[in-house]
């Protein structure tokens, strides 16, 4: 007697490539319907020397980022729907410094900044520089907004559990700063503004301090051959080109140090 069982491991599918395809150009499409304000965003000043790339040669979204970025959209979108997030902020302005920036929430009383991420890591972060990304952007939000207390809320899509297993969990993360902390910071962006914006002006980001070497490639960067990233691309012999100037980019103006945890989000009070 024929079963479903038996039915479905008879059947032959066909990869239907040209659906595919309208696929992927509508999330594409959803991705980029926001256009950005010409100008620096928040975003350029995470790796400065990408951020050059951006603002002189832009290229569209790749296959890999819309898959990637898409992944974090539907979670903001979802947080967006439920109330978890009170409001999509949109993209600011910082009038003052000149810089644009688009933070998942602002709390109405004036004290919190939200942001939402995604990770495909296997592992929690024991340390507040493994994701330092995440940690330099709610930087940049608290400076621009003036506010002392930050919350990054992330989304583990692969996290291991105490037996091994991978699945989705949510960690929550409170980063606070002192009313100096903002000054300081607010102080070390208008100076990566400056350094971004002069060069733009003379046309050459070797100044810039090296994108991480986890992006840093042929592969992962379209501006690989334009960059010709110092101590990373090879050159016509097979060498690689030794660094121009400066070394290694300066510590984080503003001390993240420490293990990550800081106060529960239920303890704290969900901003």
């Amino acid at each position: 007697m024929t079963s479903i069982a038996s039915l479905a491991k008879a059947a032959r599918l066909t990869r239907r490539r040209d659906v595919e395809e309208r696929l992927w150009d509508r999330m594409r499409a959803w991705l980029v319907q926001q256009e950005r304000a010409p100008g620096i965003h928040a975003s350029d000043l995470l790796m400065p020397r990408r951020g050059y790339w951006r603002m002189v040669a832009p290229v569209p979204l790749s296959d890999r980022e819309v898959g990637l970025f898409l992944v974090g959209r539907v979670l903001h979108a979802f947080l967006l729907e439920q109330g978890a997030l009170a409001s999509d902020e949109g993209q600011l302005r910082e009038e003052q410094l000149g810089l644009y920036y688009s933070p998942d929430r602002l709390s109405k009383d004036g004290r919190w900044v939200v942001e939402v991420k995604t990770h495909r890591g296997l592992r929690e972060p024991t340390h507040s520089g493994e994701v330092e990304t995440y940690v330099r952007q709610l930087l940049i939000y608290l400076a621009c907004t003036r506010r002392q207390a930050g919350m990054l809320w992330v989304l583990y899509v692969n996290l291991r559990d105490d037996q091994g297993r991978t699945c989705p969990q949510v960690r929550c993360y409170e980063l606070r700063l002192s009313e100096r902390g903002v000054e300081r910071a607010r102080e070390a962006l208008a100076r990566d503004l400056a350094s971004l914006r002069d060069a733009i002006r003379q046309g050459d980001p070797s100044a810039l301090p090296l994108c991480p070497e986890w992006i840093c490639s042929e592969r992962l960067c379209p501006w690989w051959h334009r960059c010709q990233p110092e101590g990373r691309y090879p050159t016509v012999e097979g060498a690689v080109r030794a660094p121009r100037r400066g070394g290694d980019p300066p510590d984080p103006p503003v001390s993240t140090e420490g293990p990550l945890g800081g106060t529960p989000a239920g303890a704290a009070g969900v901003p």
